[in-house]
């Protein structure tokens, strides 16, 4: 289990946080624990919280988050605004699902219109590049997601990505590559 993480450092971004500098949790989202009943599908704030139709046609995105204490959570990754200074699209991701909060594996969704079956990918750049990310961890998020998803009669597959060089497991305030050389 591995804290948050920037592509320069620990932690959240401060658009990531309220007023007083707490996390921000997803406004949409449904918790899944192994051994629940399955979400009411009928329920319009599910369906929103997770629309397999825009997800299906492309329209949205969504991820999913593992917490410390083994809960999947699902929320769509929505555009939020820009960086000011880079111009890049910032989204509500996978630290607002765990709302800042340590994860044990996190992912996304991507539908596969030739099998018809939902696709649980762990890929996250804020949690899934530490060593201790194995794919049995994906596998138990899947058996979670699948018995979800079972009422919609959805088929689920995994694609375990570790084509990235994983880092270590260590902040990345505490790692020398992501130290400022000394000052002369």
């Amino acid at each position: 289990m591995q804290p948050v993480r920037t592509k320069d450092g620990d932690g959240i971004h401060d658009w990531e946080k309220d007023a007083e500098g707490r996390p921000l949790a997803h406004p949409r989202f449904i918790a899944l624990q192994g051994g629940d009943a399955p979400p009411d599908w009928t329920d319009p704030a599910v369906r929103k919280a997770f629309d397999i139709d825009a997800l299906k046609a492309g329209d949205k995105q969504y991820i999913w988050a593992a917490s410390a204490l083994g809960r999947v959570f699902i929320g769509e990754e929505e555009p939020v605004g820009h960086d000011p200074d880079s111009g890049k699209q910032r989204r509500r991701g996978h630290p607002l699902l765990v709302s800042g909060g340590p994860a044990r594996i996190c992912g996304e969704f991507r539908f596969d219109a030739e099998t018809g079956k939902l696709v649980v990918i762990n890929k996250s750049g804020r949690y899934s590049r530490y060593e201790d990310r194995r794919e049995a961890q994906l596998q138990e998020v899947a058996t979670i997601i699948r018995a979800a998803v079972a009422p919609l009669g959805l088929e689920v597959e995994t694609e375990y990505r570790s084509g990235k060089t994983p880092d270590a497991l260590v902040l990345p305030s505490l790692d020398p590559k992501y130290r400022e050389p000394p000052a002369d």
